[in-house]
């Protein structure tokens, strides 16, 4: 019994001894144990792409459930500043050279982590529009009306794109005052939340002088340098209108007619320099040089 109670006593003093011994900085820290690290990365669908090439940026590992938001910076000007959305941002840049995209992710801790990338934009994989000739314009199919008393019928009259079946056919007027408007259609982020796709997006890359009655329909664009990414390219829209602006025999001042449409394609630039139209009484070329 004695030799059980001063066994007790003896741990009792050597425990009250090795606490009073002990300094601020020796003293257990009982604060929560913060949670491992995520392990994340950001990660880009191309670390190297031409100009205007849409880009994917995501993250790639286990990401924390309590983010507050999600700012982004592009390294070219642009930012955008997030909630806690995780899913694809989508970005395209307009310069040349090394661009290093930031985010920073911030926790409702108040802590917050940044990751990085750098992608590089290169000037690849490019052409140059140089001239659309048009060498041959189809007569146009146009509706008139005759009259029987009370009753109305429709008939068409193929002519000149400004001529109709009762107006003098010598009048040089007879024939359209074309020129021609040139589209790029690339997708592209929305702007106002860039975690979305605008597809097809159209942009008015020219717009040509009009070519009065038909005459001298060759348009020399090789000053303008008209200079189109293939790699980020949906489609080139061209548009050949009518200018109902004057000497139009049928609607001076009216809404201009369009023509013809075409979507050249980025595959159709593997030509030797030149695509050629011959279409539905239509003959044309487009001439390019590849950078």
């Amino acid at each position: 019994m004695e030799k059980r109670f001063l066994l007790f006593y003896c741990l009792i003093s050597l425990f009250y001894i090795s606490s009073c011994g002990r300094t601020e900085a020796d003293k257990i820290d009982e604060s929560p144990i913060e949670s491992p690290a995520y392990d994340f990365q950001l990660v880009s669908s191309k670390t190297q792409a031409s100009l205007e090439t849409l880009l994917q940026f995501s993250f790639q590992g286990k990401l924390p459930t309590d983010i507050t938001n999600i700012n982004w910076d592009f390294g070219d000007g642009v930012t955008f500043y997030g909630n806690y959305n995780t899913n694809n941002v989508y970005h395209s840049f307009k310069t040349l050279g090394n661009n290093t995209v930031k985010v920073k992710i911030l926790y409702n801790n108040g802590k917050s982590v940044e990751k990085s990338i750098i992608v590089n934009i290169t000037n690849n994989n490019q052409i140059k529009i140089n001239k659309i000739s048009i060498t041959k314009v189809p007569q146009t199919s146009k509706p008139y009306y005759i009259f029987y008393g009370t009753y109305t019928v429709q008939d068409y009259f193929s002519g000149d794109w400004d001529q109709s079946y009762n107006r003098n056919t010598s009048d040089i007027n007879r024939f359209a005052d074309v020129y021609i408007e040139l589209f790029k259609l690339r997708d592209i982020a929305d702007i106002s939340d860039p975690h979305n796709i605008i597809t097809d997006s159209s942009e008015l890359i020219y717009k040509s002088a009009i070519k009065t009655n038909q005459q001298n329909l060759i348009y020399d664009f090789s000053s303008s340098n008209l200079i189109l990414n293939i790699e980020s390219l949906k489609k080139l829209k061209i548009k050949i209108k009518d200018s109902e602006a004057g000497n139009s025999m049928l609607e001076d001042g009216g809404i201009d007619e369009e023509m013809r449409i075409d979507d050249i394609l980025p595959n159709q630039f593997q030509a030797l320099n030149q695509i050629t139209i011959n279409s539905n009484g239509w003959i044309y070329s487009i001439d390019y040089t590849k950078l």
